[in-house]
């Protein structure tokens, strides 16, 4: 189906294509349990979402709030179901999975989370949130999941990371895969790191313990 093209251009029709502008700080920049920061992109414009999770005592059930598309809480289930199945690998008790409900936000609920890019993000929150660990509060994510562990590549890498660039982000964590046969500009001292699995994301959370 093609898009309409629009005669006239309106403010909302050019903030559509170009995106909000130079993103502004709305998050703590402090290290927490059970938060990460996600990089998304609207129209040509990156910025940063905080996402939140928390745990209480249940039957190993999820729910997610924050204006969230419907194929967003499919990335939660893949990624509990990761962890239930490598539990192991992560040094987790199973029954705490079992026993434990997740609720995940997202901040912003004016701004409706959909499209690509989310997973990474989300898995981090989560498992900080299992773990008892922190997640550094200058380190963004971006990157999609598969439900045998693999991080894959997304679109808009270069907005996102200039975006991180401009919030005073000192690391983007990406997949690998966006690297392969493609050179990326990276602005200022901002740091990437390229993973492939998810089980690498255990070597960025900190130790509270």
């Amino acid at each position: 189906k093609k898009e309409k093209i629009h005669a006239f251009i309106t403010k909302k029709i050019l903030k559509r294509y170009l995106g909000p502008g130079k993103p502004r700080p709305n998050y703590s920049v402090v290290d927490r349990i059970g938060r990460s920061l996600a990089l998304y992109s609207v129209g040509m414009s990156g910025n940063v979402l905080p996402i939140e999770a928390t745990l209480f005592p249940g039957t190993g059930q999820y729910k997610a709030t924050g204006n969230i598309h419907p194929l967003l809480e499919e990335i939660v289930a893949v990624a509990l179901s990761y962890l239930k199945q490598h539990h192991k690998e992560f040094h987790l008790n199973l029954n705490l999975l079992l026993q434990t409900d997740l609720h995940l936000h997202f901040f912003k609920s004016e701004l409706l989370k959909e499209g690509e890019g989310w997973g990474l993000a989300i898995f981090v929150a989560i498992l900080s949130a299992y773990l008892e660990k922190t997640v550094p509060g200058n380190v963004a994510f971006s990157g999609d999941i598969s439900l045998l562990g693999s991080i894959l590549p997304v679109k808009h890498v270069e907005e996102k990371i200039l975006a991180a660039n401009q919030l005073g982000i000192d690391m983007v964590v990406l997949s690998d895969k966006n690297f392969i046969d493609r050179k990326i500009k990276v602005p200022g001292k901002t740091i990437v790191k390229a993973i492939s699995n998810m089980d690498e994301v255990q070597t960025i959370l900190s130790s509270t313990k």
